[in-house]
């Protein structure tokens, strides 16, 4: 949850504007077109108008080889991204890092965002103050939110208090086994409600033979 959740950008439907925002700023700090926000609510939204003025609706997708249409519904992997028109290799690349893809609404964690996260959430916030938060939060991390709102690297800056949070709920985990020489690895993304851990998602590599 230190990452920006993709799926945060429609709610019950609808573009949510505080999301777009954010979205966007995070394109413009990892030097990538704010129009490819666009293009990713018209993946997930249930209508067929793209969004003005560089949305991708069906009319778009239906034109490649071999054609296929929107998915109209929530990304269960980030890897969906590269469906999406003006999402090449690059860009993929680019923004991985800072993405998820969890199936709920969720608040980004302050205690674990990285770098460009931090600026894409507080809007003026430079390099040089971003890193003094990432070093104080290394040295004790954030206990509340409000801790981190008053922390004077933001003086002056507006920041949603209701978009952010100082814990998570979802995790990725990875494992890796080795058998002589063969290597495996399963990576699962975990939720953890108050009463257990449920399971989200899971992929496997294939096994990788080495020499």
């Amino acid at each position: 949850q230190g990452r920006f959740n993709i799926n945060n950008l429609v709610q019950d439907g609808k573009t949510s504007p505080e999301d777009l925002i954010r979205f966007q700023r995070l394109l413009k700090i990892l030097d990538l077109s704010p129009t490819l926000a666009q293009v990713v609510i018209d993946w997930i939204d249930t209508d067929t108008e793209p969004q003005a003025p560089d949305g991708a609706e069906d009319n778009t997708y239906l034109l490649q080889p071999p054609a296929y249409r929107t998915a109209n519904t929530y990304l269960s992997s980030p890897t969906e991204l590269r469906l999406l028109a003006g999402f090449d290799q690059d860009t993929y690349q680019k923004l991985l890092p800072y993405i998820c893809t969890l199936p709920t609404h969720t608040l980004i964690n302050v205690n674990t965002a990285p770098l460009p996260i931090l600026r894409a959430i507080v809007e003026g916030l430079n390099e040089v103050d971003a890193k003094r938060l990432i070093t104080d939060r290394e040295n004790k991390p954030f206990e509340t939110t409000q801790a981190f709102l008053i922390h004077d690297a933001l003086a002056g800056l507006k920041v949603d208090a209701k978009s952010i949070s100082v814990a998570s709920d979802y995790f990725f985990f990875t494992a890796q086994v080795e058998i002589d020489k063969a290597r495996a690895q399963l990576s699962s993304i975990l939720y953890r409600s108050p009463e257990q851990v449920i399971v989200i998602m899971r992929s496997q590599e294939l096994p990788d033979y080495r020499n």
